[in-house]
């Protein structure tokens, strides 16, 4: 492997010199500047990472932690982060936490990767961790560690996400003026989603206090997946009970869930969550919720940019919803009657 030494020996100059030039440090001559990175070029040599993460005790690298890859949100948020960070000079290391099963333990490996390389800040896309957990897993942390579609309420400033529980609330009141008054709801586990669970709670809630609770019975839970969706709209249908609407927990168990339930009679309203661009290709029915993930992950990316290498890259932390509607028919007939 060619090293500084070789380049500033065919340089004609010293080693110390040589380095300077290459780590763009001023008070060399431009006829050696000129002369190092010849020799660079012609050696085809590159400075070690490693070498200069010591000399700046820093990495240059951002640590990513996401949920999986399989879903749109995360896919997408993987990419806009992978994207601001080589935009800013650094390189990410992306680490995954996928299993529902074991989340937590997934989680901590996950993170316990991204310190074991030194990444100088990590940026979790969502997490499964309960905030009690998470005050423990941050004790004594001294990297930055910020924190996408997660609302800490012990460390606002590392938080950016979307109010989830008005998200819940609007789906309701569109709901509720578009007459409808039997409801069901398909939600996410709710001791690991602490987006997916102030969405379904915004939702009942507000239905609830216009005087239309949900049958208990017809809130199903099961994960934030196409699996989930078709199983849980399976068992509304097997329960046989009225309702003309139905909430999910994101877009994926929303499509699943009107492929099961458009073969009844009188099909329901459903809503998603996410904004999946791919609704607006397919011929579907389902209603949902626009969230800018891209707004998100770059205000998520700048914040932490700054604190781990300064600057004032501008942060927002409010970040604006939409519903987009798809049905319009109103509730003149429950779905199974």
């Amino acid at each position: 492997m060619t090293t500084i030494h070789d380049v500033a020996k065919l340089a004609g100059v010293a080693s110390g010199t040589a380095s300077n030039v290459m780590a763009g440090k001023p008070g060399v001559s431009q006829a050696k500047q000129t002369a190092v990175r010849e020799a660079a070029r012609q050696l085809n040599y590159r400075p070690s990472s490693i070498a200069r993460a010591l000399s700046k005790r820093q990495s240059d690298m951002i640590g990513v932690l996401t949920q999986g890859f399989r879903s749109p949100f995360f896919a997408r948020a993987v990419d806009v982060a992978e994207r601001e960070i080589r935009l800013a000079g650094k390189h990410a290391v992306i680490a995954s936490s996928p299993s529902q099963a074991d989340s937590d333990w997934c989680n901590a490996e996950a993170l316990s990767f991204l310190d074991s390389r030194d990444c100088d800040g990590i940026l979790v896309l969502g997490c499964t961790w309960s905030e009690r957990e998470l005050t423990q897993v941050l004790a004594g942390r001294t990297r930055p560690i910020v924190f996408v579609n997660r609302q800490l309420t012990f460390q606002p400033e590392a938080s950016f996400t979307v109010d989830h529980y008005a998200v819940g609330h609007s789906i309701a009141e569109h709901l509720l003026r578009q007459g409808h008054r039997q409801f069901a709801a398909v939600k996410g586990p709710e001791e690991h989603y602490q987006d997916a669970s102030l969405r379904h709670k915004g939702f009942v809630n507000t239905i609830a206090a216009a005087g239309f609770p949900a049958d208990p019975d017809l809130i199903i839970e099961g994960s934030l997946d196409f699996c989930g969706g078709k199983v849980a709209a399976e068992r509304l249908l097997a329960i046989g009970r009225p309702f003309s609407a139905v909430c999910c927990g994101n877009d994926e168990q929303a499509i699943a869930a009107e492929a099961v339930l458009s073969s009844t009679d009188h099909p329901p309203e459903i809503f998603g969550h996410g904004g999946w661009d791919l609704l607006s290709y397919i011929a579907t029915k389902v209603s949902t919720v626009t969230v800018p993930i891209a707004a998100i992950v770059e205000s998520a990316c700048a914040s932490l940019l700054n604190k781990c290498y300064g600057g004032d890259r501008p942060v927002r932390r409010t970040f604006p919803t939409s519903l987009v509607i798809r049905r319009q028919a109103g509730a003149s007939k429950p779905a199974i009657d």
